[in-house]
């Protein structure tokens, strides 16, 4: 996911499910990031990890031309988190939420 120099929202390298990183400028801080997210309903920012509505993820990715193909790959991304690594990385929420890193630059 990206963000931009305006304050845009885009699913960004959208067939890459290995990893899962909010993408900001330079000169933008985590707060920033978070106003941008939450301006678009794609997510929050909390103690410096962004937490990505899954539903925001499928609706950006739509938007983005992406297909059934695509879902299938988004829901075994999400299924392998939460199965794997929920309980030791808190990469899901309950309320299905993705946590991702949040990258300057």
């Amino acid at each position: 996911m990206t963000v931009d120099e305006h304050g845009g929202v885009r699913l960004a390298n959208r067939d890459t499910f290995k990893a899962f990183a909010v993408h900001a400028p330079i000169g933008y801080d985590v707060e920033r990031v978070g106003k941008a997210l939450g301006a678009v309903a794609a997510g929050e920012v909390e103690d410096g990890h962004a937490w990505i509505s899954a539903a925001a993820v499928t609706r950006l990715a739509g938007e983005a031309g992406a297909g059934d193909d695509w879902r299938v790959g988004f829901e075994a991304m999400v299924k392998y988190a939460g199965v794997k690594y929920a309980g030791v990385k808190g990469w899901l929420r309950e309320d299905g939420a993705i946590r991702a890193h949040i990258e300057f630059g």
